[in-house]
């Protein structure tokens, strides 16, 4: 647990050394996305011995870039599952550069972007027209920086052109060079590593696995609700964390284990069906007796999924 002031790329190298001298860690592969993987931090883990697996950022490396501008055509790609596709695309000494393709994360893309471009040309078409009679009269200058601003919210600056002609009035139109270029990337994830040991199959399924740790954080923030934490001291802060950690893990096994017995329920939804089971306790003549409710079909298969035997009906 880090102070709440301490971004997530510096987070890295602690956690290596810790990996190292304190729990003996021997060969360790580090999976995360381009926001962690910064070039100090995968020249330390390279000095350390460890392998990684990261994807370029698409947007600002020159080197994912060049490998989507020559993009060999999908009919190359080794299908790995119903919707990823892979293929090894370059190397770099020791490095291997590998493309993943997802056609639903393609049409993902496409549907946001062409809604983003919808937003844009509404509000460029009521910039464009003459203002109303009792409306401010803004200066050129002032209805440019109203487009740019809108245009950069919705992540859209580049594919449009802004400005004004000599009677002070808003031109717009689309760049269309910067949209092919945009549409070349959709599905597309270049992924780096230097494990040499590695399939280009296995780097694909180790770089899903991530999604898998980003969504334990979102279900830790919300469904056990580590936030918001309201300590102040170390040891408080560490030990709802500690509490909300602890909860996620026996949520995991639990779902491992509904898993193993082929029961198609989430932990939240078996628990949620075992929620109306319960023991009542009675006073009969001095003497305690406990009486469990009726165990439904369903309730039962959640128990012995888990390896919990059935509780007599009293006892």
């Amino acid at each position: 647990v880090f102070d709440g002031n301490v971004a997530d790329v510096a987070t890295v190298l602690p956690t290596l050394d810790r990996l190292k001298h304190q729990f003996g860690i021997t060969r360790c592969i580090f999976v995360s996305d381009d926001g962690m993987a910064s070039e100090e931090n995968l020249n330390e883990l390279q000095k350390a011995g460890y392998e990684y697996i990261t994807s370029l950022s698409l947007g600002k490396s020159t080197v994912g870039n060049e490998l989507i501008a020559n993009m060999p055509a999908k009919e190359r790609f080794a299908q790995l599952s119903e919707n990823m596709w892979v293929l090894a695309i370059g190397r770099d000494g020791p490095l291997r550069y590998i493309a993943v393709y997802n056609q639903d994360r393609a049409r993902a893309s496409r549907r946001h972007r062409t809604k983003r471009l919808r937003d844009c040309v509404v509000f460029l078409r009521q910039l464009h027209a003459p203002p109303k009679a009792r409306t401010r009269r803004r200066t050129p200058e002032q209805v440019c920086q109203a487009a740019d601003k809108f245009l950069r919210q919705k992540a859209c600056r580049d594919f449009f052109v802004v400005g004004h002609n000599e009677a002070a009035k808003l031109e717009w139109g689309l760049n269309r060079k910067a949209l092919r270029r945009e549409r070349r990337k959709d599905g597309f994830l270049i992924l780096k590593t230097n494990a040499p040991m590695l399939s280009d199959q296995e780097v694909a399924r180790a770089y899903r696995t991530l999604w898998r740790v980003e969504n334990a954080f979102r279900h830790i923030k919300d469904v056990v609700q580590l936030r918001p934490i309201r300590h102040w001291s170390n040891p408080l802060v560490l030990g709802h964390v500690f509490v909300c950690v602890l909860a996620y893990t026996l949520e995991r096994l639990l779902e491992k284990r509904l898993q193993e017995a082929n029961l198609k329920l989430s932990a939240k939804a078996a628990l949620t069906e075992l929620a109306s089971l319960t023991v009542v306790t009675l006073e009969l003549e001095g003497q305690q007796v406990r009486r469990r409710s009726r165990i439904t079909t369903a309730q039962s298969r959640i128990l012995a999924a888990v390896g919990t035997q059935e509780v007599p009906e009293l006892w």
